[in-house]
Parts: structure tokens; C-alpha cells; sequence
């Protein structure tokens, strides 16, 4: 019973200055989607308005929500895409309504893993009207097999409707299990490089690139499946042009692939953008996105999300408005 009590003590001794380290340090400064997965301390003063260009007091958002079938005949420009394109203010929509005065509806969707397939059964479905401008997005990694999974027969399209947040319930004991665990690097969603440059302003993690493990899906992607992809896209290209839709494709870049060309050491390079066509329509944002890297430009991706900062939702903004021109 001694032995069993003193082994019980130890163990307490050395659980509780974690629990106690974590609850009172680590956890008050984890931040931004990337730091809630990973349990890293960004900070709370870090986000996806790094860049200060939204005044988040007194912006209200230059898009409006469509969450109705029938409400989408009413604006000239419409958005449909992942999460990407549902980040509110952040968003590269509001930055098409604030800055280039367009009458923007954004599609939300409950679901919005799969804005492909619901902007073709939406289309399907008489959803859109001829001289309409419809900007299709979808995140980078997921492009091809979103494509190459289309059912072009569908009318069937995800819930509208505001995306309900998820509800984030603290639990201080399984959380500092989960820092620890993570902390020795097992089995992490989070995949960390070294960068050659200071491309974030962390003060203490500038040249440290933090995405999403499924951002390297990519080197899983068969050679046919991406010629499916592109096979598929044309047709969709040709079905929105016989309906009168004015429809763009918009690939938004992936975080690693943006930052990629800066990566230390020997990694992966992502070819899945190779062998797309040189298109008006088809709006690829990774060389927009890595000129301004390129440039000096820090905080173009938040470094604890994975999405663009307010910097890299107006550098989209202003490309799709150069293209659409109207």
C-alpha cells in the first residue's frame, strides 16, 4: 500500500505542474485555428487581421449572406466556395464589395466542403441567371478530386444557411494530455517547416511555416485523376456558358504551397497546378500570392491559420476584380 501511494504521489507531483503550466501559460495565448489544433501560444494579438486592414470596431461586411435559393438572382456577382470564402470580414469577398464597389452575394452553405458540386446543382437547378458572374473557389489540394467527383446530373446542392461555429467545450485535463502529446510531435495535423526568411512578424516565430497535414495530400493525387479534373472543369465551363453564366474558378493557394519556394532542407514540391490551362476564366492564386512573399511582404497567410490574412483576401480581391473587369 506504501509503494502504491508513493508511486500515486509521484505521479500527481509530476501532473499537476503541467496542468498547472498549460491552464495559466500556454493556454490563455493559443490563438487562430492552427494554434487550437497544435495548442501552440501565437498569442491573442495575432489573427487573420494581422495586417490591419479591416477596422474591426467599425467595417460592417460588403457582402451579403445569401441563405435562400431565390435570393440568388439579385446580385451580379456571386461567390461560392469552401472556407476560404466564408471567413466574414477576412474574406476576399468583402474586399470585392469594400474596395471595388461590386454588389457581392456570398452563398453560405452548412456544408461548404464540396462548392463545386453545389454551384453545378445550383446551376442545374435554375438557381442562376443569364448575365450573372459567378466566382466558383475551392482551396488549392482539394481542386482536383472536387472536380473529378462531380455528378453532373445532380440538383441537389448542401443546406443554406448561416455556418453554424462549432462549440468549443474546455476540458483542462484531456487539453494538457493533448499539449504534451503534441509537444513530442505524435501524430500532429499540424506539420511545421523551416523558412529562409522572416515571413510572418511573430516576434519569436518568423521564419517558422505551421499548415494543416492535409495540405500534403497532394502527393497522393494520380496523374488520370487530375486529367478527369480538368476534363470535368471544361465541361463545366461549357454548361455555364450555354446557361449565360459568366462563371470563374478560382483556386485559392495553399498555405505551404505559397510558402514553399522558401522551405529549408529537402521537401515535397506540389505539381498538381502544372497542367492547368492558360485560361481567363481560371483563376490561380499561388504566383499572386507568392510575388508578394516574394516582395517582402509578411503576414500574407496568419501564420497560426491556415487561411490569408486580411493582406492575402485583398491581394485575391484584387486579382478577380482585374479579371472579371466589369
Amino acid at each position: 500500500m506504501k509503494r502504491f501511494a508513493i508511486k500515486f504521489y509521484a505521479i500527481v507531483a509530476l501532473i499537476l505542474p503541467l496542468v498547472a503550466w498549460y491552464n495559466w501559460k500556454v493556454s490563455p495565448q493559443v490563438s487562430g485555428a492552427l494554434g487550437v489544433l497544435d495548442l501552440v501560444p501565437y498569442g491573442q494579438e495575432y489573427g487573420l487581421n494581422v495586417g490591419n486592414m479591416v477596422d474591426e470596431q467599425k467595417d460592417s461586411l460588403c457582402t451579403s449572406q445569401i441563405h435562400d435559393i431565390d435570393d440568388i438572382r439579385e446580385f451580379p456577382v456571386v461567390t461560392i466556395g469552401d472556407s476560404f470564402s466564408n471567413q466574414g470580414l477576412y474574406s476576399y469577398p468583402h474586399f470585392l464589395g469594400r474596395d471595388y464597389g461590386y454588389k457581392v452575394g456570398n452563398i453560405e452553405r452548412n456544408m461548404f466542403f464540396a462548392p463545386v458540386q453545389d454551384y453545378l446543382s445550383l446551376l442545374n437547378a435554375g438557381a442562376f441567371v443569364p448575365g450573372q458572374t459567378v466566382i466558383v473557389e475551392i482551396v488549392e489540394h482539394y481542386y482536383v478530386w472536387r472536380l473529378a467527383w462531380l455528378d453532373f446530373a445532380s440538383t441537389r446542392y448542401s443546406e443554406l444557411g448561416p455556418i453554424k461555429p462549432g462549440k468549443y467545450q474546455k476540458d483542462v485535463l484531456s487539453e494538457t494530455a493533448r499539449w504534451v502529446r503534441l509537444s513530442i510531435g505524435y501524430n500532429n495535423p499540424v506539420k511545421k517547416f523551416k523558412l529562409d526568411k522572416d515571413c510572418f512578424s511573430h516576434p519569436t516565430r518568423s521564419r517558422q511555416l505551421h499548415v494543416y497535414r492535409e495540405e500534403m495530400s497532394f502527393l497522393e493525387i494520380p496523374d488520370d485523376l487530375v486529367t478527369q479534373a480538368l476534363s470535368n472543369l471544361e465541361r463545366l465551363q461549357r454548361m455555364s456558358a450555354e446557361k449565360g453564366v459568366d462563371m470563374y474558378f478560382l483556386i485559392c493557394a495553399d498555405k505551404y504551397d505559397s510558402y514553399e519556394p522558401w522551405v529549408e532542407g529537402k521537401h515535397p514540391v506540389c505539381h498538381i497546378l502544372d497542367r492547368i490551362p492558360d485560361d481567363d476564366h481560371i483563376i490561380v492564386m499561388t504566383p499572386y500570392i507568392r510575388e508578394l512573399v516574394d516582395s517582402g511582404v509578411k503576414d500574407v497567410y496568419a501564420i497560426n491559420d491556415g487561411h490569408a490574412s486580411t493582406i492575402g483576401a485583398a491581394c485575391c480581391a484584387r486579382v478577380v476584380a482585374e479579371r472579371i473587369g466589369h
